[in-house]
């Protein structure tokens, strides 16, 4: 991993406009019950701080008609680009994740947590966009959810790393008594983008009469696949044309072949009676046409991948939540928690292409680039001239190329809370775990591969003869990838000593963390047997030891000012000590004025510090020194693959937060709150991109 340069972000105004039922805060305040808002170890009665917060309640999720946590955080303006959806990370090595992304900072800068709890990061490891340590938000029952609170602030000194552009902290239900059962669907008026939501909710025991509860949770959802061919009659027919149709120019029209060069002149020819006429269109690559060049004009075969093409795939899940709270007296009670999920996502692929431009595989295990065959030689039984001949061709025989990820998702959770003189004191353990296997559907054998390109041993157009056949390049790549937190917590929040506006709150804590990643990719892989296909990395283990504390200072009446330190020691890095201060100011009953100032940071992930490395693939490369010159036109819109390590000496990124503004509640149940905000961030862990590289090939630096 390297160091970038100092990245300053622009600032900027956020300005939001919030009328909804204030259900929750007017039930905490029935029972005058303490709570902890999210920004703050410190329970108390109000839930209005000095840190801008949005509130999305059970209630409004049911009314919003949204089935997964994704569908209800993607409305949110503050969630910009920048993280997974099921289909962006299709092609990633995060496949079948969704993150969040606050501020469009990416999902490394935010922090999610399930009940003010740290949740285990996606088992497949993605070097792209800082998804080293995305959280899944797919692994949340959503029914089972009491609200979730969105902390549009800094928060480090609060919770640690990734709490840069604010935190995401999804609140369970505590308690339920009854049954209940739902389902729920969607679906357009074509009969497409269908979902469905099954549910079944059951709990029995007061609290207040029998001293216990005890409820769970059954959750099924699945979500049909839909391609762009579904979706051609809503689209723009000459852009799906140009974008979908023959804009890839990069392959065969499968399974024919089509002659680039015949090694000697600028001889383009095709196959055509084998080529559908539909898809012949004149050689023209990257803007240069060979007509005219040396010789002859010609045509190439396209290939139409828009029958694959998905908008979204095929997902099916299935979740388990269960709790149980016992009272043991009036101050003290125990709690535990499980869960598990299991879901699985089937991307929909096209077929391997072979030949010109396209496609390597790594070797791990040596180091080395293994390149793919770019020419046909004589007496190959597809090619037709005297002399080695430069191709493109599609393996179609093999099959397409799909992915299907299945992930599982386990967490329990057993605490206690008690009252030790006027302090709320609460301790817990913790273990999430999240593990995901990736098979990856016909892959290309690559030995197999060049005895038969190489070798003249494999008939494109008689897939099935020859010493060489389909049936033996086919491999179902499978990658195993396991993320597990351990987590030993206990805090307390209580008063000490008064100051003018009233009682001064404070809280402390200790946390303790082990942290596992592993992710193993499929054996073909490790030897660079697999061709096209990129492999992923990482054995990793570290330990966390957590000191925090906070105040919250009434100055004077109607002046309030939080301060706050954490203090986080990293068994790989070291150690991160991370300040937030905070005020706010009520001049009157419905107006109050709010800023803060402070610093953040990101440990490097797991994949990023520890034994960890990704070869990928950068498509569509053109090479400054020999595409598009005058008496060169080669190495445009290649493939080029690229191997990306793990640096164990890699420091924390920084960042500093500044943040103002105000919330003004007019009439009750609506509030309008404007909000100022400034996010420097600094050290971003992330690898130069292949533009840097080629421009600087000759550089020493």
């Amino acid at each position: 991993m390297t160091h970038s340069k100092m990245k300053l972000l622009p600032q900027a105004l956020l300005a939001a406009l919030v009328i909804s039922p204030l259900a929750f805060a007017q039930q905490a305040a029935q029972k005058v019950e303490k709570i902890e808002v999210t920004g703050s170890n410190i329970k108390r009665i109000e839930t209005e701080t000095s840190a801008p917060i949005q509130v999305i309640t059970a209630e409004e999720i049911r009314q919003s008609g949204k089935q997964t946590v994704t569908e209800v955080l993607r409305e949110l303006p503050m969630n910009a680009a920048g993280g997974l959806t099921e289909l962006s990370g299709s092609g990633s090595f995060s496949a079948g994740a969704a993150t969040a992304s606050l501020r469009g900072l990416g999902s490394a800068a935010t922090l999610v947590l399930l009940n003010g709890k740290r949740i285990a990061p996606y088992g497949l490891a993605d070097p792209n966009f800082g998804q080293g340590a995305a959280i899944n938000l797919n692994s949340i029952p959503l029914d089972v959810i009491e609200r979730i609170e969105i902390l549009k602030d800094g928060a480090s000194a609060i919770y640690g790393s990734e709490a840069i552009a604010g935190v995401i902290n999804i609140i369970l239900k505590k308690d339920y008594k009854g049954g209940q059962v739902s389902v729920q669907g969607s679906s357009n008026r074509s009969g497409l983008y269908n979902t469905g939501t099954a549910t079944v909710t059951f709990g029995m025991g007061d609290l207040a009469k029998d001293r216990y509860n005890v409820f769970g949770n059954v959750e099924v959802y699945r979500q049909e696949r839909v391609t762009f061919r579904d979706a051609e009659p809503h689209l723009n027919r000459q852009e799906f044309k140009d974008v979908y149709g023959t804009g890839l120019v990069s392959s065969a029209f499968s399974p024919f072949l089509t002659y680039i060069t015949n090694g000697v002149g600028a001889v383009v020819a095709s196959p055509g009676a084998t080529c559908p006429q539909s898809s012949i269109v004149p050689w023209n690559f990257n803007g240069f046409n060979l007509t005219g060049a040396g010789g002859a004009s010609g045509n190439v075969c396209l290939y139409d991948n828009v029958g694959r093409s998905e908008i979204v795939p095929k997902i099916e899940r299935e979740s388990f939540f269960v709790r149980g709270t016992y009272d043991l007296n009036n101050t003290t009670s125990l709690y535990a928690e499980g869960s598990y999920v299991h879901s699985n996502t089937y991307f929909t692929g096209f077929a391997q292409a072979v030949g010109f431009g396209i496609g390597a595989t790594f070797n791990p295990s040596t180091g080395t680039l293994n390149a793919g065959p770019t020419t046909l030689p004589v007496g190959h039984p597809n090619n037709p001239f005297n002399r080695a001949t430069t191709f493109r061709g599609r393996f179609d025989a093999v099959g397409n190329q799909d992915n299907e990820v299945d992930s599982k998702s386990t967490r329990a959770v057993f605490g206690v809370k008690t009252l030790i003189g006027t302090f709320d004191v609460e301790s817990s353990l913790l273990y999430n775990r999240s593990e995901q296997e990736t098979i990856n559907y016909n892959s290309i054998n690559y030995a197999e591969m060049i005895k038969g390109i190489t070798g003249s041993q494999f008939n494109f157009l008689s897939p099935n003869t020859g010493a060489v056949t389909a049936n033996s390049l086919r491999i179902d790549a499978k990658d195993k990838a396991t993320s597990t937190f351990t987590i030993f917590d206990i805090k307390g929040s209580g008063e000490i000593g008064k100051l003018p506006g009233g009682p001064v709150g404070v809280a402390v804590g200790v946390e303790f963390r082990k942290e596992d990643r592993i992710v193993r990719p499929d054996f073909n892989k490790t030897i660079g047997n697999v061709y096209g296909r990129g492999v992923a990395s990482a054995d990793g283990d570290r330990n966390v030891s957590t000191l925090f504390g906070e105040l919250n200072l009434p100055v004077v009446k109607n002046v309030e000012v939080q301060t706050a330190v954490r203090y986080d020691r990293y068994s790989d890095y070291g150690s991160s000590l991370t300040p937030k201060v905070a005020a706010s100011w009520s001049p009157t009953s419905v107006l109050k004025v709010r800023g803060s100032f402070a610093r953040g940071f990101r440990a490097p992930s797991l994949t990023e510090i520890s034994k960890s490395a990704v070869s990928g693939f950068f498509n569509g490369v053109d090479d400054p020194k020999r595409c598009n010159r005058p008496t060169l036109t080669v190495g445009c819109g290649v493939s080029i693959t690229g191997l990306i390590s793990a640096n164990p000496n890699v420091q924390p990124e920084k960042a500093e937060t500044y943040s103002a503004g105000f919330v003004f509640e007019p009439i009750k149940d609506a509030s309008i709150s404007v909000d100022y905000f400034s996010v420097v961030r600094r050290n971003e862990i992330g690898f130069e991109s292949l533009t840097t590289v080629l421009v600087n090939e000759d550089s020493n630096d």
